[in-house]
Formats: structure tokens, sequence, C-alpha cells
């Protein structure tokens, strides 16, 4: 278990500076060693580039070899219905899934509500099942967030704003939202400033401090923040009319290949 802890270490910047790469270093000699958490947090830096090459194979063959732990049964699953589009392994994938979500694995119970909902190659949407599946994450969803988990956060403000699992509430959805943003969570951040954009004034809140929320997930990086801030900018719907903040905001986007911010920065010359 130290090299898996040294790796997450390093994962995180945890009294230790980042690197991701000493990170998959320890992970990887944990994981030969038969370490289930090294070999999932392995495959997910394979599976997503996380500051090492992208190999797909490897990460799936690591997934494979952790049979039996619901969170790479999870992320294997997602693999199956989501990536390789065939009727068979869809159907392996959502097995998996399902067993995974009995084991109380909640982004497991989210997944199989999202497609039993909208449906996937080889898979019909089935609404009782849609329902079944929201209703258990929004409850883990519910006792995670009640003690901070920052993710389980962002999930309920998505969940309430959509009214999956639960009734639709806006107010429930910018509570949770807040919570997390004020923790330095981006993805809340961003969701947010777009509740505070559509509903602040039903929400008995400035619209235009959604430009303040957005420009704080812009600072750690995040492009869709870029291209929100030109899209605000640009309208002048919640804050003064500015092309030339909007163009800014919209290259910073562009930069990184955001089609959407490249096309409007065509629209605006």
């Amino acid at each position: 278990m130290a090299q898996y802890h040294l790796g997450l270490m390093y994962s995180k910047g945890k009294c230790v500076k980042q690197n991701k790469e000493s990170a998959a270093k320890w992970y990887a000699l944990s994981a030969n060693k038969g370490n289930h958490f090294a070999r999932h947090a392995l495959a997910l830096m394979l599976l997503e580039g996380d500051g090492i090459p992208v190999d797909r194979r490897q990460a799936v063959e690591l997934l494979k070899k952790n049979d039996g732990f619901p969170p790479s049964m999870t992320s294997l699953g997602l693999i199956y219905v989501d990536g390789l589009g065939e009727r068979k392994e869809a159907l392996i994938g959502l097995d998996l899934l399902e067993k995974a979500a009995e084991f109380g694995e909640v982004k497991a119970q989210a997944a199989l509500g999202a497609i039993y909902s909208e449906g996937r190659k080889g898979i019909s949407p089935e609404a009782y099942k849609a329902t079944k599946w929201y209703s258990k994450a929004f409850n883990w969803y519910s006792k995670s967030a009640q003690v901070g988990d920052i993710e389980a956060q962002v999930s309920l403000c998505e969940f309430y704003q959509q009214g999956k699992g639960t009734a639709k509430n806006i107010s429930q959805a910018f509570y949770w939202c807040k919570k997390a943003s004020e923790q330095g969570s981006s993805d809340a951040q961003i969701f947010i400033g777009g509740l505070l954009y559509i509903h602040g004034q039903e929400l008995g809140q400035a619209p235009s401090e959604a430009i303040k929320w957005w420009k704080k997930a812009a600072d750690q990086g995040e492009v869709e923040a870029f291209f929100l801030l030109g899209l605000a900018y640009q309208s002048g719907q919640v804050i003064t009319r500015n092309v030339d903040l909007a163009r800014s905001w919209y290259e910073g986007a562009a930069k990184t290949g955001h089609a959407e911010a490249i096309e409007r920065l065509k629209s605006l010359k």
C-alpha cells in the first residue's frame, strides 16, 4: 500500500510537488503487486492521458485484472457501452455497470440512469430503470454531499437542475453548486455561472455574478469558462457588451481548439 500512497501523493501534489509521471511509476509498482486501487488509478491515467501518454489497450487490461472491484467494473462497463459501439459489447458493459451499481457504486448508478433514460446503440430507453438508478444515485450523492464530498455536491447540482432522481429544484441546485464552488471546484463554478446567468433573478441573485464564477474557473484553466465569458461579453445580456473582451476570451478558448470559440471569433471580424 505504501507505493500506492506515494502515487496518490504525487498525483494530488500532497506533501510533494505534483508529478504525474512519478505518480504513474508508483501506481505501476503497486499495481504489479496486485493493488486494486493502484491498478484503477493507473488505468484512469492511461485512459485520459493524465500526464502520461494515452494507452487504451493497457488501461482496459488493468481494468479487467481488477475483476470484482466496483470502480473498475464501472469504468470498464462505460468503455464497453460507449466506446466500442457493438451490441454484444454494450450488453457486457451494461451487465458490469449493473453489478457495480448493486455494490453501491454511485457512478455506476448515475451512468445507468443516463443509459436507460437516453438509450445507447443496442440498448433501448427504459423509463422505469432510469428512474430507479437515478434515484439510487441521488440518495448516495445526497449522503456524500452532506459530509462535504465536493464531487457529490457537483453531481447534486446537476441532478436538481435536471430533475434526475428527484424533483427539479433550481434553488437546491444553486445551494449545492455554491458549496462546491466555494471549495474551489471549477466544474461547479462553471455550473453555478450558468444557473446565475439563466435563473439569477428567480434565485434572488444578480445574473452578472455569473461572470465572477466563470472567471474563477478560467483562472483554473477551464477552457469552457473562457468560451462562456466570450459569449457573455459578446451578448451584453448580464454585463456591458465589450467586443474586445469577448474576442480576448474567445481567443483563449480557441488556442485549445475549441470549435465554437473559433466560429465565434470569425463572427466578430
